[in-house]
């Protein structure tokens, strides 16, 4: 390629800027020459940010430190006074949910850090523990924290510390684990990390990615002045597993004033704010006649009003669905029906509240997708998308952020219906980029942390068949 490509990846939206173009340039010539002598130099992450030569060039000396065998104590100085890699943690683990994608599930240490507790489950107890104090878990001289616990395979597995810094400033949070990684930062979402493994076609063995070195991912923050909670999750789909991680400056160079510390949170629970003013209701529809589409806007499929029931009559599953899933018989099990509220509803819509009634056949549990943040295409997936669906014994949801899981449950029981009563009322609830989904008062989703998607905010609904009838919707804003 010439430097044409990168003008195209420039078109393709990804975040390059102009020092970028130089920055390639100038490694290209760097690795002809075998002379590195300029990323090595003290002003090397001024002169070029958002390059990861001057810190492999580091990790070349850690590891040529390791392979030596040289003091530990000498060791972790480098690793975390140069890098930045947190050496203080604290670890509970292996949490499963048959049936369920670890990495979705919300366990225990992402509601509570109780250090004291124990949570027994089918197969082991989970317990907070320290690093090298028992075999499961070591923690090696440059960082990486290694978890071989028994029945680890496909499982979750957490990590606690807590950040210090003497002000408020913008951070980096670098990461790499075996396999898949969620960072939470004062008990938010900051991001998920998919790991796909080595590159063994790089002929270069020091520069990533490496598993042990948290080259893999980084993450753009805001730190709090004082102390930061930082909770990594590690799902482990099989064998050993592990993580690392790093707090830079923007720049990669170290956090000026850095201290880490693995104490129990000034919380110990999460903290939600709650004490805001109620919701106004903008807009209740019951479905008495025929027409309704000066309040919806079908975008695929057909509906209908059968007996003061919104029903969704397609059954062709034409709604556009997981469009970027490319797997040889992989059931993509995609909706049939999709309407839109119209856009006037939900412009500028911030905190609010979708109530949905629904109908079904006796007692059966209702299957439906509620969208939020979406573009009012024909896509079902365009936004945050919650999925309700039957499973595991009960009800089971899916809350996606375009086509990627971000939370999942499964097989929640749900009430038997009164027998003057045929319908059940779902709740979705988005405050302050939380999600909270209920159905008849059960909890479905619990104020889970969900990144906004800017400049999107359609409301959508979608059925698969008939046999989920919509009785009322009501939006309330605040």
């Amino acid at each position: 390629f010439d430097a044409r490509a990168f003008d195209d990846l420039v078109s393709f939206r990804l975040p390059l800027e102009d020092s970028d173009r130089r920055a390639i340039l100038e490694e290209e010539t760097a690795f002809a020459r075998d002379d590195f002598e300029r990323f090595e130099d003290v002003s090397a992450a001024e002169n070029f940010p958002n390059s990861p030569l001057p810190r492999d060039l580091r990790f070349r000396y850690l590891m040529q430190l390791v392979d030596r065998r040289a003091a530990r104590d000498e060791i972790a100085r480098v690793a975390e006074d140069d890098l930045g890699h947190i050496l203080n943690w604290r670890v509970i683990g292996p949490f499963k949910s048959p049936g369920a994608d670890p990495d979705a599930v919300v366990f225990p240490p992402e509601t509570e850090v109780l250090f004291d507790k124990r949570y027994r489950l089918e197969e082991n107890e989970c317990r907070w523990a320290t690093p090298d104090r028992e075999p499961a878990v070591t923690l090696e001289s440059w960082g990486w924290l290694r978890f071989e616990y028994l029945y680890q395979d496909d499982s979750a597995i957490y990590a606690l510390t807590h950040v210090n810094v003497l002000e408020a400033q913008d951070a980096l949070i670098h990461v790499r684990a075996d396999d898949d990684v969620s960072v939470f930062l004062h008990d938010r979402l900051v991001g998920k990390f998919r790991n796909s493994g080595q590159n063994g076609a790089s002929p270069i063995p020091w520069r990533g990615p490496r598993a042990l070195m948290p080259d893999a991912q980084r993450f753009a923050v805001r730190l709090e002045k004082g102390r930061n909670k930082l909770l990594i999750k590690v799902k482990n789909r099989g064998g050993p597993s592990g993580v690392i991680c790093a707090v830079t400056r923007p720049n990669g160079e170290r956090l000026s004033f850095l201290a880490s510390d693995s104490d129990a949170p000034e919380r110990p629970d999460r903290a939600i704010e709650t004490a805001k003013s109620p919701m106004k209701k903008v807009l209740r529809q019951v479905f008495e006649s025929r027409s309704f589409g000066s309040k919806f806007e079908v975008a695929a499929g057909r509906f209908e009003v059968r007996r003061k029931r919104l029903v969704g009559t397609d059954r062709s599953g034409g709604v556009a669905w997981r469009k970027y899933t490319v797997r040889p018989g992989f059931p993509r099990d995609a909706p049939s029906n999709l309407l839109w509220f119209r856009d006037k509803y939900s412009r500028g819509l911030d905190d609010f509240a979708l109530l949905v009634e629904v109908e079904t056949d006796g007692d059966r549990v209702p299957k439906i997708g509620l969208i939020c943040q979406g573009d009012g295409s024909k896509d079902g997936l365009s936004g945050i998308t919650t999925v309700l669906h039957p499973g595991g014994g009960g009800i089971s949801g899916r809350l996606e952020r375009y086509d990627r899981l971000v939370y999942q449950t499964r097989g929640i029981e749900l009430p038997a219906l009164e027998e003057d009563d045929e319908s059940r009322l779902i709740e979705l609830r988005s405050e302050d980029g939380r999600i909270t989904v209920t159905i008849d008062g059960v909890m479905i989703f619990d104020a889970c942390d969900m990144r906004p998607i800017k400049n999107k905010n359609r409301l959508g609904l979608m059925t698969w068949n008939d046999d989920t009838r919509i009785v009322a919707v009501e939006l309330r804003r605040r």
